[in-house]
């Protein structure tokens, strides 16, 4: 039936190949294949978002500035907030997968040129657009999803991340700022705002997971938290980097283990777990 179905089909103009490279649609697919290829042990999807992700942080930056499009090795129009919000969610995916503290890093230099030109100093919140990009009558903020998340709710996770992260509490002031911008649209129509509350429930409620040591033991731990299902749950495994701050500061391996892992609720977190099967049954408890 196909075949007959294609040959019917084949005299008709076939549609044109969109073959551009967009930055905020590759930001969603990068963390996809991140949380998936490390949650199922897939090799193959974290290697295809690490290479799409450092195509866009080598190929699709010209004078500092993430942009937009690529296509036929030129690159088109300074990158939109969604660009940089989906890109700080992708790196933020990457570290979390992968341990790979570059991708922190770039995570927290995107949020930071995010902020820098396209941040609404007066009413809070990000512009759609950046200050020095093409002028238009009107630069708009929004906090809806459309056909892809809005880039204000996107960045209340990826900014409320960035806090549990790093003990730094400028991401999640402007993460608060976003939520209290936004928040009587609530009342209007909550429908097109689940990525706002998605990320409200995250800086609310994170379940920080803490790794400290390495090795096989530390991986085994980091796999147990990298499967679970919560959707708020942030894996640190940078334990020895961690600022005063944060609760989990000063944790250490315990004598006689190889790693262990700590789970953090708001200022407080457990003693050291030292297996994965005990890992698992803590993250399994209701919050």
């Amino acid at each position: 039936m196909r075949e007959v179905l294609f040959k019917t089909r084949e005299p008709r103009i076939r549609p044109g190949w969109d073959d551009k490279i967009l930055t905020d649609w590759n930001g969603q697919m990068i963390a996809a294949l991140a949380k998936a290829g490390a949650a199922h042990k897939e090799p193959v999807w974290l290697e295809a978002a690490r290479n799409a992700y450092d195509f866009i942080r080598t190929q699709m930056v010209m004078n500092g500035r993430l942009h937009h499009a690529f296509r036929a090795g030129k690159l088109q129009h300074l990158a939109m907030a969604d660009g940089y919000a989906n890109m700080i969610s992708a790196a933020l995916a990457l570290y979390e997968a992968t341990a790979d503290d570059t991708c922190l890093t770039q995570a927290k230099d995107w949020a930071e040129e995010l902020h820098a030109h396209y941040w609404d100093a007066e009413g809070h919140g990000y512009f759609f657009t950046a200050d020095d990009a093409e002028a238009l009558v009107v630069r708009t903020r929004s906090i809806t999803d459309d056909a892809t998340p809005s880039a204000n709710a996107t960045m209340i996770e990826n900014l409320a991340r960035l806090y549990y992260l790093t003990g730094d509490e400028t991401y999640r002031d402007r993460a608060n700022q976003i939520i209290r911008t936004f928040a009587a649209e609530l009342a209007r129509n909550f429908f097109p705002m689940c990525t706002y509350l998605n990320g409200f429930d995250t800086l609310l409620n994170a379940v920080q997971v803490v790794i400290a040591g390495d090795g096989p033991e530390a991986d085994a731990l980091r796999q147990i938290a990298l499967t679970s299902p919560l959707p708020s749950l942030v894996l640190n495994t940078a334990s020895d980097s961690l600022p005063q701050s944060h609760p989990a500061f000063g944790k250490t391996v315990p004598p006689e283990a190889r790693a262990a892992a700590y789970v953090c609720h708001g200022t407080n977190c457990s003693l050291p777990v030292e297996t994965p099967e005990a890992l698992h049954s803590m993250l399994a408890r209701p919050v």
